[in-house]
């Protein structure tokens, strides 16, 4: 392996764009300032990404492939309610952590497959811990059993552990200790229990221009960048001048953000009704609903509930839409917070970071809903300077911003807690993580730092087209490029599970390297 000098640093992160791309920014700004991070990954995209850029890499299946599954005494040591705890959303959601053949059978014939999933985690990261005696973890969103696994297996270790997932507002990191969203260290009672400064005059007039500029520039997290006037939007979506409008914005509802901070609520539709029957005496008013930008597959259960008074907007900007609403309802989006930033009014359904703060509508009974959202359409929305104080205490202390120049000072602020707490720590500094042999050799195989003639040379089943791929991938040089062979009648079958990783158990090693490798030369 090649030498990686600084503080070991163990993260889980998605196999996803946005958690890569988010997560990239967070680990090289980390190995810029004295530490050596490892990304462990659930599938392998991330190999052809994190070790162009220096840092190590590995997924589960490569790991699970290199340790035993657990023992039932194994788990009970671990802890059978832990494991179930570590595995709720993963269990609410109905996913199992299919990473690989032999932990898909195995899962299958698990008394509960999600307490043994979580407990195989659990033993994987006592063996990564071994080999990289990390001095600190993190782990994006911190909800599925793998990352909740390594966090509280860091905490069982005495390390700081870190939830990390997508910010409140544009270019930000959610960085927390607590968890994400609903659960983090400033949200609901949390809020109040914190002894924080005001923000100074400079800071509240910088946050009045940002909130200018987030407005002027008319981006949001998704969604089209086209921004209609608001007359133009009007008529397309056959709205009368001196109509109001109550805009809904839809979540998708295995977000965590739902199942877990939703009580009153589980489903989009039934929120519909809701509304519509609580602006039911409010004849000025209709209802304009913003489905998610991913969630267009339920345009036909969702049109039905559209009437004179409710209508849809599918593919409009965030910020167009806010320009013609008076009032915004949504159960706990980063939305609300952009539309309250807008000075709209926001009713929110659940429990959000934001919400319970002084500026915002929060519903806490059903019963509740119609004089709530009545309130919000007959007074301005309330708590400016409530507002202006929470925005300065986030930017500069409960973020990682993804800009380099640090507006806020957050990255200054965050490398100071981080070096204070390694500076508590006894482990010795400068040490390069390691891995066992195995796993040397594969990280060899996909970094490309050297030859190594034991494993066998890398097979693509197809011809020119696919060898120019696979020297495209970033650090991927294949050692040797051949046709077809005997195994290539079972790669058509693993290329096309390999997502779900199922691989069949007993064939050679070096074929599911193959797959890994294929894998990447097509995505």
């Amino acid at each position: 392996m090649p030498e990686r000098p600084g503080v070991p640093v163990l993260m889980f992160n998605n196999d996803a764009e946005e958690p890569e791309r988010l997560g990239l920014n967070l680990l090289t700004f980390m190995k810029g300032n004295g530490y050596a991070p490892v990304v462990i990954a659930n599938g392998p995209g991330a190999l052809a990404h994190y070790p162009a850029q220096g840092i190590s890499a590995l997924t589960i299946p490569d790991l699970i492939h290199h340790v035993a599954p657990p023992t039932r005494r194994e788990i009970e040591e671990i802890g059978i309610e832990r494991c179930r705890a570590w595995s709720r959303f993963d269990r609410e959601t109905g996913v199992l952590p299919l990473y690989h053949t032999s932990l898909r059978v195995r899962l299958e014939a698990a008394t509960d497959p999600f307490v043994f999933g979580a407990a195989w985690a659990y033993k994987v990261y006592r063996h990564c811990y071994d080999w990289v005696r990390p001095r600190m973890v993190m782990a994006w969103n911190g909800l599925t059993t793998w990352a909740r696994v390594l966090l509280a297996f860091g905490q069982d270790r005495g390390l700081p552990a870190y939830y990390v997932e997508r910010g409140l507002i544009l270019d930000t990191l959610s960085f927390d200790p607590d968890g994400i969203n609903y659960s983090t260290s400033y949200a609901g009672e949390n809020w109040g229990l914190l002894d924080l400064p005001a923000p100074p005059p400079e800071a509240v007039e910088h946050l009045r221009a940002l909130m200018k500029t987030l407005g002027e520039g008319k981006q949001s997290f998704f969604g089209p960048t086209e921004t209609p006037t608001p007359d133009e939007l009007r008529a397309k979506l056959k709205l009368a001048p001196d109509q109001r409008v109550v805009l809904f914005i839809l979540q998708i509802e295995s977000d965590s953000n739902v199942v877990f901070y939703s009580p009153i609520y589980k489903t989009m539709p039934e929120i519909i009704r809701a509304l519509r029957d609580a602006l039911r005496d409010r004849s000025e008013v209709s209802l304009l609903v913003k489905p998610h930008p991913v969630d267009h597959n339920r345009r036909a259960e969702l049109e039905p509930l559209a009437d004179d008074r409710c209508r849809f907007a599918w593919n409009e900007n965030l910020y167009a839409l806010f320009a013609i609403s008076d009032v915004v309802v949504c159960i706990n989006s980063t939305a609300g917070l952009e539309a309250r930033m807008q000075n709209l009014p926001v009713v929110v359904l659940g429990g959000a970071a934001y919400s319970e703060k002084g500026f915002t509508y929060d519903l806490k009974k059903a019963a509740e809903l119609r004089p709530l959202l009545w309130q919000a359409l007959d007074h301005s929305p309330p708590g400016d300077a409530k507002l202006a104080n929470f925005l300065f205490q986030y930017l500069t202390r409960f973020t990682f911003s993804m800009d380099p120049s640090d507006p806020w000072g957050s990255r200054r602020s965050w490398l100071a807690r981080w070096r204070e707490a390694d500076s508590r720590d006894q482990g010795a500094a400068g040490e390069a993580p390691g891995f066992p042999e195995p796993l040397a050799k594969l990280q060899k195989l996909f970094a490309a730092t050297d030859g190594d003639s034991s494993l066998p040379n890398l097979l693509i089943g197809v011809g020119p087209e696919q060898e120019r791929n696979a020297r495209s991938v970033a650090g991927l040089t294949p050692a040797r490029l051949t046709k077809k062979n005997f195994w290539y009648a079972w790669f058509r079958i693993m290329f096309s599970r390999y997502r779900v990783a199922l691989l069949p158990a007993w064939l050679p090693t070096w074929c599911s390297r193959l797959v890994r490798a294929e894998m990447i030369a097509r995505y």
